[in-house]
């Protein structure tokens, strides 16, 4: 899947951004996991840095896939794709964010394995189901889209 958004520098001095995206599980997936073991609030799944000089606007691209960054690690240790509602929150340097609701359809996934055609070979995908206005500073650059890509 991917997450395409602009980082725009309206007025002042060059400079630089770090946006930052974070995997949050939403109810159906905590609902689903039913106390079995943690969930961490949010973790960090991709980031980047990018210069932006004054008065400009810079397209920013996350190419994200589902099994490395919708897993949680279950109590044994495996990192599993849960069924349900994943959110994904992209955050900028000054405290402006995004959230991307992600629905994962089917049943749970063990992700890591060291044959991953399991993963990489479905034709499950996930669904973007919902994707809030943006805050200041972002305008949506392409509609986002929801496709297994394959490692490469």
């Amino acid at each position: 899947m991917v997450i395409n958004c602009t980082v725009r520098n309206g007025a002042g001095p060059d400079g630089d951004e770090v946006l930052q995206v974070y995997h949050r599980a939403g109810a159906s997936v905590v609902a689903f996991v039913n106390g079995s073991h943690p969930i961490p609030r949010r973790a960090l799944v991709d980031f980047t840095r990018i210069g932006v000089r004054a008065g400009t606007t810079v397209p920013v691209s996350f190419r994200l896939l589902a099994d490395d960054v919708l897993t949680l690690t279950n109590d044994l240790g495996a990192r599993v794709l849960y069924p349900g509602t994943h959110l994904l929150d992209v955050y900028d340097g000054s405290g402006g964010n995004v959230t991307v609701a992600v629905e994962w359809p089917g049943s749970e996934v063990v992700a890591g394995h060291a044959d991953r055609s399991e993963l990489t070979g479905t034709t499950r995908t996930p669904k973007v189901v919902a994707a809030p206005p943006l805050p200041p500073g972002y305008a949506p650059n392409s509609a986002r889209s929801a496709q297994r890509d394959s490692h490469n």
